[in-house]
């Protein structure tokens, strides 16, 4: 095989140089790699014509919506971003996803190190304009990399879809991040507060747009500030709860008792003793139309006396659905007739003839979630 570093002239021997690919074949390796985050990634890092078409196709494959879950991919985009051959400035995401352990680390390297000095200065440098899942573990606090990182994400006000689990010195600062996105549609927010009181002055109006909240098992004394907006005021439409021990049902209270325009309710159960302080809460949303109970809890007494507990304090007269979802318990007394009776039963005593207008589902699973 003939020495491909070297070529002949007219008998004399020519300077060696390095062998490439043609430029076509180099494109065609990246665009076989297309679906593969960390090939992309890699061939990034080879140089010359690898480095243009791969940063291409990772902006249109992948970094419309930056994914970085976990301190692999973390470090894995850090190299990216710190080879000097590597430009990105002044690019337009869809949305990030950043889940960050702060006790990850490597070769000296850790989470921290990587968001403060390498992540945070990227995203200083884009627009998100969809959505945001942030998930930032307890040990990031109120530290400098923390302050710095949700300095950058409060800047992104067209965002319609944000999810956040974290902590914050109060929920004034969730609450003003909320007034701030005029497009907001979803926000699922699991939070613990350093100080749970939200000021009087924080009355700058909710979205008009936003419709969907998620919450919990953390922070809901949110909701005692949300509960400030009455009528009109407060779009918000569809509610899902994760309820569990920890879970302060006091503020939820004064969240449904001051807003009534709850139709779509989801709500997960952790702890079977928060069931009976959230069962009479149902009787002031009279406009529900839909309600789907979670049960993440086994109990050997099986769910009739829950559920009982619960359809009874229905008061709505527009209920339409009603889903029940369960974990299959093999000494479970109750099999699932008798549970669908149970709610008839209670239904016909909250609606009369009328309970037959609402539609009810009850789904069992094996084992306890």
């Amino acid at each position: 095989m003939p020495d491909l570093s070297e070529a002949s002239a007219g008998g004399s021997s020519s300077q060696s140089k390095p062998f490439t690919l043609p430029v076509e074949i180099v494109e065609n390796i990246i665009d076989h790699a297309l679906f593969s985050k960390a090939d992309l990634l890699s061939l990034a890092l080879v140089g010359g014509d690898w480095v243009k078409r791969s940063r291409h196709q990772l902006f249109q494959t992948f970094l419309r919506h930056l994914s970085l879950n976990g301190f692999d991919e973390i470090l894995s985009f850090s190299s990216v971003v710190n080879d000097s051959r590597n430009t990105f400035d002044g690019k337009i995401l869809c949305g990030v996803t950043l889940h960050a352990d702060h006790l990850s680390s490597r070769d000296g390297l850790d989470n921290i190190t990587l968001l403060t000095y390498v992540v945070i200065p990227f995203l200083e440098q884009v627009v998100v304009t969809e959505s945001i899942d942030i998930k930032l573990s307890r040990g990031y606090s109120m530290g400098h990399c923390a302050r710095a990182l949700w300095d950058v994400v409060f800047s992104w006000t067209s965002l319609r879809y944000v999810s956040i689990s974290a902590e914050f010195s109060c929920p004034g600062v969730v609450a003003t991040f909320i007034t701030s996105l005029t497009n907001l549609h979803t926000l699922s927010i699991n939070a613990t507060y350093l100080i749970s009181t939200i000021p009087d002055s924080l009355t700058s109006p909710l979205p008009e747009s936003f419709r969907v909240l998620r919450i919990g098992p953390c922070g809901y004394s949110l909701l005692s500030w949300l509960a400030r907006f009455e009528g009109s005021a407060n779009p918000i439409d569809h509610l899902a709860l994760q309820i569990d021990s920890g879970s302060d049902v006091a503020h939820l209270r004064n969240f449904i008792v001051n807003h009534k325009g709850i139709i779509h309710l989801h709500v997960s159960f952790h702890d079977a003793k928060m069931l009976h302080n959230f069962s009479h809460l149902l009787s002031t949303l009279k406009g529900l139309l839909a309600f789907y109970i979670h049960f993440k809890f086994s109990s050997i007494l099986g769910y009739s006396r829950f559920i009982d507990d619960l359809v009874s304090n229905i008061a709505s007269p527009g209920l339409k659905l009603l889903y029940f979802n369960v974990p299959r318990l093999v000494d479970c007394i109750d099999d699932e007739e008798v549970i669908v009776e149970t709610i008839y039963e209670r239904l016909a005593a909250s609606f009369g003839a009328q309970r037959d207008r609402v539609q009810v589902g009850l789904f069992q699973r094996s084992g306890s979630w």
